[in-house]
């Protein structure tokens, strides 16, 4: 390696699933692809009046990029033990600590990668737009297109959310799973022609998975598995209410056609690679970019779950923003919620990445349900070569 090139990633985890996922991704590629090691740390878990004033107030002095502001930030937030952990990691190692590679994805944790690598003298990317900071003090971003980030040649926009999926690794995973919850039919209810995967999201600012969803949309699914001769393996997210698990648990508890329903928020266990492995076709709720995100790297063309939307103010605008910049009023950066969201399945459909099945499983495209022939790219592992293009 040349003296620019990157030795280490270090990976900072705000505990969110979802955020890890996409850091875990690129730093996966840069192992497997450019031989880079790396390592994961948990960022200060701040609460209340000090998270806002660190994270929202004082991380504006990080936009400086000077090294002693940096560290006052640090140790202001419970971010000295963070920083002693990295070099010890470093020396470890045999490491410069100022080739190494810092990666974040969200808000939380995009304060401490800023401050570790202008601290330390090193790189820091985020993947996602964190808010107050934003990309530009960051030596590079990695930025979904339905975030609208500004045109750099610092950015990487992807299209989808990257994340930790590996195709290689699936087939294990899947055979796993298997081994576990057989798919194998009960005697007398006939042979078992095709096992379905169903990711389904939660509630959010923008979504909402009521219980009478639940029940209409699995109730749906079960009867379109009856006909076709399909098993069903569900997860939820930890999004997702504990009126609409109940629910689902109502729904599934006596059809015979469910292998697996595994709550999120009760067990911890993460199924999608070994469902993504194991599955002829995916179905996925619409409210979740990283789980359908997921379902592509993992090489299903997927259907779509339409899920209800929250009303009020908030859907007003995002239609009306909509709207102003189809008549060119403003750019795509004006869009907001679940309107922005609907702008990136429009890609995804137009490129024949997914379906939308409606509430009539009957009209549903089949057809156009299940694995790529040619798979989508990889978006972890393009930011991944796109990143040592960077920085050789």
């Amino acid at each position: 390696m040349s003296e620019s090139s990157i030795q280490g990633v270090g990976v900072l985890s705000d505990g969110l699933r979802g955020h890890l996922s996409q850091s875990r991704g690129v730093a996966e590629w840069l192992r497997r692809d450019f031989g880079v090691e790396g390592k994961e740390f948990d960022v200060p878990r701040l609460v209340g009046w000090r998270r806002w004033q660190a994270l929202k107030l004082r991380a504006l002095t990080l936009r400086r990029g000077n090294p002693a502001t940096a560290l006052r930030w640090l140790a202001a937030s419970s971010g000295i033990p963070l920083l002693e952990s990295v070099k010890i990691w470093a020396q470890d190692q045999g490491m410069d600590l100022r080739r190494i590679l810092f990666l974040s994805a969200g808000s939380a944790a995009a304060p401490f990668c800023l401050a570790l690598a202008r601290h330390l003298g090193a790189r820091c990317v985020t993947l996602m737009t964190p808010s107050v900071l934003g990309t530009a003090p960051f030596d590079a971003a990695v930025v979904p297109r339905h975030d609208a980030p500004v045109p750099s040649p610092w950015t990487l926009v992807t299209l989808g959310a990257p994340n930790a999926i590996v195709p290689q690794a699936l087939a294990e995973a899947g055979e796993e799973l298997l081994r576990r919850f057989p798919a194998g039919g009960p005697e007398g209810e006939g042979e078992v022609w095709e096992r379905w995967a169903v990711l389904l999201g939660g509630d959010d600012g923008n979504y909402r998975l009521s219980p009478r969803w639940m029940e209409r949309s699995v109730g749906a699914l079960l009867s379109a598995a009856k006909a076709r001769g399909a098993v069903l393996y569900i997860t939820t997210s930890r999004r997702t209410s504990t009126e609409a698990e109940e629910a689902l648990l109502r729904s599934v508890a006596s059809s015979s056609a469910v292998r697996l329903c595994l709550l999120a928020s009760r067990d911890p266990w993460n199924p999608v690679p070994g469902l993504l492995g194991a599955a002829h076709r995916v179905f996925c709720t619409e409210d979740s970019v990283s789980m359908v995100s997921e379902a592509l790297s993992g090489g299903h063309r997927l259907g779509l779950l339409r899920v209800e939307r929250r009303g009020g103010l908030r859907g007003w605008w995002g239609h009306a923003g909509t709207k102003l910049v189809r008549w060119g009023v403003w750019g795509e950066g004006a869009l907001g919620g679940a309107i922005r969201f609907d702008a990136l399945f429009e890609e995804f459909f137009r490129r024949g990445y997914a379906v939308e099945c409606g509430p009539d499983p009957e009209a549903w495209p089949w057809d156009r349900v299940g694995r790529f022939d040619t798979p989508p790219p990889n978006e972890a592992r393009r930011a991944a070569a796109w990143l040592m293009g960077l920085w050789p």
